[in-house]
């Protein structure tokens, strides 16, 4: 049996005794578990709840499922993911589009490892290695500086959830994702390609508009299909930045839908999500 996008985020709204019970099924790996559970778990990142796990090491033939660490890897994938490359002049010379983001997987490979390496350059932290393979280590260090960036709720440190609710009160129903629930794990992820954002513009991007149900996104005059009605598409302002900036700069945090409004950027995760859609993998930029 194989599990769906939408059936893996519904699992993880299960409580930790019924994580015992899904690692124990025969379709459903204990580091799915993990994974699948991760967006209500508190602090995942907290040292209670890091140390077992530590350390994680790239795996350079990315062939490897660390053990039951690789729903700690999606996770990390998920928050350092917005790193994935720090100029744009790097990121707009690549012809194979796939190498733009972070894939979520159960793997530590070459594009974590260059994502977790900026990361660690834009928050000073010194690379740690291996002492026998040499190779990059996620470390004690990596991980606090991720539990600094999250609050208890699974939200960011910089966005409150209601940050990105509909503005008709419908909060995260009455979308083409009819499911609220993978609606707020579509959210946590753009909080936090937009906190990768946020650091290398030095400061905190304002939320236009975050998801829309159906109904509020015809009032407004949006497209059927917006992505906004999917909670992977958000409108972004600073009244310091021109939206330009902005967009030139969000290119390189893995977002594959940028463009740019009159006075705001609209981006989305298009390249990753709901391969149904019309518009699926069709980069702006």
């Amino acid at each position: 049996m194989k599990l769906n996008r939408r059936q893996f985020v519904k699992l993880g709204s299960l409580s930790a005794v019924g994580t015992i019970g899904l690692a124990n099924l025969p379709f459903f790996h204990a580091s799915q578990a993990i994974a699948a559970c991760s967006p209500i778990k508190k602090r995942l990142f907290a040292p209670e709840n890091i140390n077992e796990y530590l350390p994680i090491t790239y795996d350079p033939n990315d062939q490897v499922e660390q053990k039951d660490r690789s729903g700690l890897i999606r996770e990390l994938q998920i928050r350092i993911g917005g790193f994935i490359h720090k100029s744009t002049d790097d990121v707009t010379t690549i012809t194979d589009k796939s190498l733009r983001f972070v894939r979520i997987t159960n793997h530590f490979d070459q594009l974590t490892r260059q994502a977790m390496l900026n990361f660690m350059e834009a928050y000073k932290i010194t690379p740690d290695y291996d002492p026998v393979t040499k190779e990059l280590q996620f470390s004690s260090e990596v991980a606090n500086r991720l539990n600094a960036l999250e609050k208890d709720d699974g939200s960011t440190i910089n966005y409150d959830w209601a940050d990105f609710y509909s503005k008709d009160g419908m909060k995260f129903m009455g979308g083409n994702e009819p499911d609220p629930e993978v609606v707020r794990e579509n959210i946590r992820m753009i909080m936090w390609r937009l906190e990768a954002l946020n650091k290398k513009l030095g400061t905190v991007l304002s939320i236009r508009s975050g998801f829309r149900s159906i109904a509020h996104n015809k009032s407004v005059g949006g497209s059927s299909d917006s992505y906004s009605t999917y909670g992977i598409g958000v409108d972004v302002t600073h009244p310091s930045f021109s939206p330009s900036t902005i967009a030139s700069i969000a290119k390189t945090c893995g977002f594959s839908g940028v463009a740019i409004l009159s006075s705001s950027v609209y981006l989305d995760l298009r390249a990753e999500f709901y391969k149904t859609h019309p518009k699926y993998n069709q980069w702006t930029w």
